[in-house]
């Protein structure tokens, strides 16, 4: 029988700032997976590439999330 792991309950959304379109890179489960993701295409990007955790289920829309530092 297969192991199974933990759900997923959160992701790392990799971006950068420098357009309004196509600004998400990638989207990872785990910070280590979007931190080398994000030191392989750095140079990339002139403003950098950030990550930011984001909960599955989120909504722009919910009053508690609408601004994100």
């Amino acid at each position: 029988m297969a192991e199974q792991s933990a759900p997923i309950t959160e992701v790392h959304v990799v971006w950068h700032s420098e357009s309004a379109h196509d600004n998400i890179l990638g989207v990872f489960a785990d910070a280590s997976e979007a931190k080398a993701y994000m030191g392989s295409i750095r140079n990339c990007y002139a403003g950098g590439v950030f990550s930011t955790l984001f909960p599955i289920g989120m909504k722009g829309t919910d009053p508690e999330r609408r601004y994100l530092d």
